[in-house]
């Protein structure tokens, strides 16, 4: 869009936003029936005098939630796992609810300690950046900058584990290598080689 030009005003449709104001449906749900931003129709709402949508703090399970958040989790995750029942959940509820329990809130960025240890977990079992964020609540970009803290700039293939290939694992143990050094390579347990190793080898 060009500066200057103004895209023309969205016709009110008052009776229908009533209607769909009054379910569970998220504002941004909302606003693509309506043709609208979910700014748009949270202003719109307030100024034909809409009671305000959330969720009672009351309602939510406040123990789960702290547990969550002590453990790490952030806001906006918390907030994704509680969607399915709570569809009107917001962050600033969530926020709520911390704080009636006396919890000490992160600093807006800080590092959780064991954020970085679950992102370098989940993409090197195979998720993607934006898959592995979508779990953690985190941005596409947050979680490729933690797991490249760790593993290192990405080229193909170097974030992800290798398969368990078994007839090359067996092979590395009849050279000689360690049965850990083994395990540790294909991310599998080391009972895991002695039992292929013994299966192969009976006694």
């Amino acid at each position: 869009m060009r500066r200057g030009v103004k895209l023309p005003p969205i016709p009110p449709n008052d009776d229908l936003l009533r209607q769909l104001w009054a379910t569970d449906l998220h504002l941004c749900e909302i606003g693509k029936q309506l043709g609208a931003s979910k700014t748009w129709v949270s202003d719109r709402a307030r100024r034909i005098g809409l009671p305000a949508r959330q969720t009672k703090t009351r309602d939510l399970p406040a123990k789960l939630i702290v547990a969550a958040y002590e453990q790490g989790w952030r806001i906006e995750r918390i907030r994704l796992a509680l969607l399915p029942k709570f569809p009107l959940v917001g962050g600033t509820t969530i926020r709520r609810v911390l704080k009636a329990h006396k919890v000490k809130l992160r600093p807006a960025g800080k590092v959780v300690p064991g954020l970085h240890t679950e992102c370098v977990r989940l993409v090197r079992a195979g998720k993607s950046c934006r898959e592995a964020g979508r779990i953690l609540g985190l941005k596409e970009r947050q979680v490729a900058e933690r797991a490249r803290s760790i593993l290192g700039p990405r080229r193909r293939g170097s974030w992800t584990l290798p398969k368990f290939d078994v007839k090359e694992a067996m092979a590395m143990r009849s050279r000689g290598v360690m049965v850990k050094e083994i395990a540790a390579r294909f991310n599998v347990t080391s009972a895991a080689i002695s039992y292929h190793w013994r299966k192969r080898n009976p006694a």
